[in-house]
């Protein structure tokens, strides 16, 4: 078996038997399962309403808020509000203050939950979302959840997780590459005999004959892109790829033998202008080629090579082009940013621009971002965006984190950042959330002292 899809079903495996052990009905206060009344709350905010004073105290309490008289009040004054809207109908418009004093209470609430019985509050979504994963792979459908896949390897083992998630993303794009070569298995309306296929160009069958693929063995939509294509361009693109060398633009070797359908999609939708520019672009500064890089790239995201529309494949060549803009302009490395993370290249351009401009506005040097979060721009650009809201929130001095002389951006690169905060707080007297270079200091001690104890809980 296929080392990433081994792996892939291992993590899905060790999260399913994780989640089998968690009972919802651990979580009962007063013959309420708290998991219902939050799930409730989040969906409609009047359902506040039926939080007693028994349990408003008791989430208080873990919050360590009880001492905070004011937002008490002004917590209890909401809920007493929505009550009288319940019970007698009154009109009730909530101020930005009571609905941000809910927020506060319904994150406290979930923390709690999440603390007493690690994973409950989301073990039917993530159990269905598990068995879905699983049933795509199976049965041979696309899988397109790459941040629920990110999440499962972080869960699975968090000191090895990047090493991992390449591992399995490199399964992931061969297997939905690879969907449509299985033969369509219908049952035919008519003789076979009688049935024929389009006629295909003679420069078709020509490339068809050097790549040793057998005409009857294409299913049909293939034949059907053959008998459209623009044979002449066509043509000029194989005549291009076949050759020998990479130097030369020759990549088409370079594809894993048996992965017919990636050679046929690269001669149908690249051009080549679009090959020799990729190809140009993998080149260091001193016009050296790479050969296994290419290799790397062109097996694991071939979308870069095309240019041609069409209903199966998204072309990311234009987007590969403006990403490798924006890196010249930065001067940044990118031969040796690819060679390390090839996923990098396959970020859509207008993400990577809006995440740099973004935390830009905070001060932050574009390169730096770039050479310090490449493997989290790769996967998941969001979390560098989410992980500076988060830090706003908690009164972190954002711009003094992207100081020049800050080499530390572990902080915006942590999964569940608030999360983490939130449980910091709980279990650290006196904590100074604007301390970012504190905050970071508890967090990875803890990730190491987990690693120690094998007791993992929330890791990196």
């Amino acid at each position: 078996m296929d080392e990433g899809k081994e792996l892939l079903y291992k993590v899905i495996d060790t999260k399913l038997k994780q989640l089998s052990k968690i009972n919802k009905d651990d979580i009962i206060f007063d013959d309420v399962n708290l998991i219902s009344l939050l799930e409730s709350i989040r969906s409609d905010i009047s359902n506040f309403s039926n939080v007693t004073d028994e349990l408003l105290d008791k989430v208080l309490g873990y919050g360590n808020l009880r001492r905070k008289q004011n937002y008490k009040k002004t917590i209890l004054r909401a809920r007493d509000l929505l009550i009288g809207k319940r019970d007698y109908n009154l009109k009730v418009k909530l101020t930005k203050e009571y609905t941000d004093a809910i927020n506060q209470f319904t994150d406290l609430f979930a923390a709690m939950l999440d603390e007493k019985v690690p994973g409950v509050i989301n073990v039917e979504t993530v159990t269905n979302k598990c068995n879905e994963l699983k049933h795509r792979l199976k049965n041979h459908e696309l899988v397109s959840d790459y941040e629920f896949i990110e999440s499962l390897t972080n869960d699975y083992d968090p000191v090895e997780c990047d090493n991992n998630l390449i591992l399995i993303m490199k399964y992931v794009c061969n297997h939905n590459l690879e969907i449509i070569k299985a033969p369509q298995t219908t049952t035919p309306i008519f003789d076979v005999q009688y049935i024929r296929r389009p006629k295909l160009d003679d420069k078709i069958k020509e490339i068809l004959e050097k790549l040793e693929i057998d005409y009857k063995d294409l299913p049909n939509y293939l034949i059907g892109e053959l008998k459209r294509c623009d044979v002449d361009s066509v043509y000029e693109t194989y005549q291009l790829v076949k050759k020998n060398k990479a130097e030369e633009y020759g990549v088409l070797h370079l594809i894993n033998k048996e992965n017919i359908l990636a050679k046929l999609v690269l001669i149908l939708y690249a051009t080549p202008e679009s090959v020799m520019n990729v190809v140009d672009n993998l080149k260091d500064a001193k016009n050296n080629l790479d050969i296994e890089l290419v290799k790397i790239v062109i097996n694991s995201t071939l979308t870069i090579f095309l240019e041609k529309n069409n209903e199966y494949f998204k072309p990311k060549y234009f987007s590969f082009m403006r990403t490798i803009g924006i890196l010249k302009s930065l001067g940044v490395n990118y031969p040796a940013l690819i060679n390390r993370t090839p996923l990098f290249i396959n970020i859509d351009s207008d993400v990577l621009e809006y995440t740099l401009n973004y935390l830009e506005t905070f001060g932050a040097n574009k390169k730096m971002v770039i050479n310090r979060c490449y493997k989290t721009l790769a996967i998941d650009p969001a979390i560098l965006i989410e992980n500076i809201d988060v830090m706003k929130k908690y009164n972190m001095n954002v711009k003094d984190f992207f100081k020049p002389e800050n080499k530390n951006y572990n902080l915006i690169k942590t999964i569940r950042l608030e999360k983490k905060i939130l449980w910091l707080k709980e279990n650290t007297d006196n904590l100074d959330t604007s301390d970012y270079e504190f905050i970071n200091r508890l967090i990875v001690n803890k990730v190491y002292k987990e690693i120690d104890t094998k007791d993992v809980i929330w890791g990196g």
